[in-house]
């Protein structure tokens, strides 16, 4: 992702993430990560999400087997 594609795909997320929590009544979200892709594990880490497991062989896509990193951003750790 380039420098401007970065920005953008934080920009949206925050404001997808604060109407999801404005609006959803939700008191969590989590993220499912293929460990392999660095720019989505690094923009979920700098809004917030912190790692809660790791998992193997979770999902299959086009014959091959993909682990998994779980992220969690609390509503309480959410910056309103």
């Amino acid at each position: 992702m380039t420098c401007e594609g970065d920005v953008i795909g934080r920009v949206a997320l925050q404001a997808l993430i604060g109407f999801a929590f404005a609006n959803c009544a939700l008191t969590e979200i989590m993220a499912d990560i293929d460990p392999r892709n660095d720019a989505s594990l690094s923009l979920l880490a700098r809004l917030g999400f912190r790692k809660t497991g790791f998992a193997q062989r979770t999902i299959e896509v086009a014959g091959v087997w993909c682990d998994s990193i779980y992220m969690r951003l609390g509503y309480d750790e959410w910056p309103r």
